[in-house]
């Protein structure tokens, strides 16, 4: 049996779309984790030490808006 992917979701399979962001997500959530864990270590007279909580909770309310739509979407709420 040949699965043929298509961009979007199908009745049994996951679209290319739903794969990349999941990925993507991934990723974001993982580099998220590391830019945490440099972050307790910068120095109160670091450049980072102002500039990176604001980049890290910035990217984590966009990935939890894209987290509430993917949930959204995929029960049939939207």
């Amino acid at each position: 049996m040949k699965i043929k992917k298509t961009l979007f979701n199908s009745t049994n399979h996951y679209g290319y779309i739903s794969i990349v962001l999941h990925w993507l997500m991934a990723l974001v959530l993982i580099g998220m984790y590391v830019v945490g864990d440099y972050m307790v270590d910068l120095d109160y007279y670091d450049t980072w030490y102002h500039q990176a909580p604001a980049l890290h909770k910035a990217t984590g309310v966009i990935l939890g808006f894209v987290l509430v739509f993917r949930i959204a979407k995929q029960t049939g709420f939207i």
